[in-house]
């Protein structure tokens, strides 16, 4: 009978855990709920995993089957310290309240090290010509969008200058420039 009870304990909370997350972390995307979620060693990752995914929202699922964390996209999360966000405790036997705060603190401290893209102000590169280190400035050509850019060095030849958009995505930087002729 003991064997039973120490079972129910071991996964403590578990659906309001993976609620928290898909409200708070995911922003209520279910397929990136399903991704992150999914064995990335299997054949076919997101095969049968809504209907798991859809229990353990609904609470249907008291102990998950094959919850291997080290398999999950979600144990890619990290503090910027190299910190794992999640380890296969927070999931069974920490508090919800526990867990939250972990998610809370994690959000911010993300927010924290964020830097908006019109804080980049350089580019720097290795000129294999001349064998040093260069850079390229970059202004921001419009203060109400700061896609817009300009990309120059007193380097280049003619004092050339490029002119382009900045993205981020999937937290990289994209620069697409033309030559100003």
């Amino acid at each position: 009978m003991l064997k039973k009870y120490e079972k129910n304990i071991e996964w403590k909370d578990f659906s309001l855990k993976i609620n928290y997350l898909y409200k708070v972390l995911f922003k209520e995307d279910k397929e990136k709920l399903i991704a992150y979620f999914s064995d990335m060693n299997g054949f076919n990752p997101k095969k049968n995993r809504k209907k798991t995914i859809d229990n353990w929202l609904k609470g249907e699922s008291k102990k998950p089957n094959g919850f291997h964390l080290t398999r999950f996209k979600i144990s890619e999360y990290k503090f910027s310290n190299g910190e794992p966000l999640f380890t296969i405790e927070s999931f069974k036997s920490w508090s919800i309240k526990t867990f939250q705060a972990r998610i809370d603190d994690y959000l911010y401290k993300s927010q924290l090290d964020y830097k908006s893209l019109n804080t980049l102000k350089y580019i720097y590169y290795f000129n294999v010509d001349n064998k040093q280190i260069d850079k390229y400035t970059i202004t921001y050509t419009n203060p109400n969008n700061h896609k817009n850019i300009e990309i120059s060095s007193p380097r280049l030849i003619e004092n050339m200058t490029y002119k382009g958009e900045i993205f981020e995505y999937h937290n990289m930087l994209y620069i697409f420039t033309k030559n100003d002729y």
